[in-house]
């Protein structure tokens, strides 16, 4: 039994002892794809470039310029201001499938904090990139590309 439980010890380890940059903006612990049957990884940012287009889509949440994996999962961090350091930041494949076009809306209601809470309103459309930018600016506070909405 002991020789089944040690390489579950093992790779706990090496996840405690590695943590990608986005285990601070978000409350999912690093880890492995849930989508893919991989090893533990962590890599460069800059190497998330899966198609977003049809992910966007179907959020409601159109843009007229293409946007990169790398780009959108930022925007869902909080991070607008796009330089080479933050290009630069590591990211582990669990928090690259919550944050990039695995992504999934958590209620069908409009998620917009302006409304009331017992708000019943319907979301129609996700938030765009720019709603987003300037909900932070105006607010601190962090609203995910595709969030549902309806005003």
């Amino acid at each position: 039994m002991f020789y089944y439980i040690l390489p579950l010890l093992f790779d706990l380890a090496i996840m405690a002892e590695s943590q990608c940059d986005f285990v601070h903006t978000s409350h999912i612990a690093c880890g492995k794809s849930i989508q893919y049957d991989d090893d533990f990884s962590i890599i460069p940012l800059f190497l998330c470039e899966k198609n977003t287009a049809c992910h966007l889509q179907r959020l409601n949440c159109f843009t007229q310029h293409n946007v990169p994996e790398c780009m959108l999962i930022l925007f869902r961090s909080g991070l607008f201001d796009i330089s080479s350091s933050t290009l630069n930041l590591k990211i582990c494949q669990k928090h690259r499938d919550a944050l990039g076009i695995y992504w999934k809306r958590t209620s069908a209601k409009c998620r917009f904090t302006e409304h009331p809470t017992a708000s019943r309103s319907k979301a129609d459309r996700g938030a765009s990139i720019q709603s987003c930018k300037e909900y932070w600016i105006s607010t601190r506070e962090i609203l995910s590309v595709g969030t549902g909405k309806c005003i």
